[in-house]
């Protein structure tokens, strides 16, 4: 399977526009509240900074929850395979230690 496909099938394009869909209002929120606030020039650019940093962090974890394969269609994974859904969540726990670390 190509790149392509697999982000089709882990629903990464809909995480994508989930967190632009999100993080818009964050911007505009945070922009008025900055001049009404009169708080200094780089409280903008700090929060642009962070919703920045959690953008790769969604689009991995966002990877990770799909389960469409074969007869798992319409269950989660911790129903159709609970040892996979445990390592997948101690991945996912690991990858976020070594992020934030």
């Amino acid at each position: 399977m190509g790149l392509m496909s697999e982000f089709r099938r882990h629903n990464v394009f809909r995480m994508v526009v989930l967190y632009l869909v999100a993080v818009w209002p964050i911007m505009q929120v945070a922009e008025v509240v900055i001049t009404l606030a009169n708080l200094p020039d780089c409280v903008g650019p700090t929060i642009l900074g962070l919703l920045a940093v959690g953008f790769p962090i969604a689009l991995h974890l966002s990877f990770g929850q799909s389960s469409t394969r074969g007869d798992c269609s319409r269950r989660s994974v911790a129903q159709c395979h609970p040892r996979a859904s445990a390592e997948l969540d101690l991945y996912r726990i690991n990858i976020t230690m070594r992020i934030l670390t």
